[in-house]
């Protein structure tokens, strides 16, 4: 944990119709596409955060 500089947020999209339909299951072509897993907008500096304690929301 002394590498990690801070934390942020990713949404974990993925194109199924590129990935199933028109390359055979390729993971890397639905995972691949411009505007697929956005993040941000910030990032959290490790000094001000506990991650022990962070409770995620779905």
């Amino acid at each position: 944990m002394g590498h990690v500089f801070g934390y942020s947020v990713i949404n974990d999209t993925t194109a199924r119709d590129m990935q199933i339909k028109l390359h055979g299951g390729q993971w890397f072509k639905g995972k691949s596409l411009d505007g697929y897993g956005p993040i941000g907008p910030c990032i959290v500096p490790a000094s001000d955060l506990d991650p022990s304690n962070l409770h995620f929301l779905t």
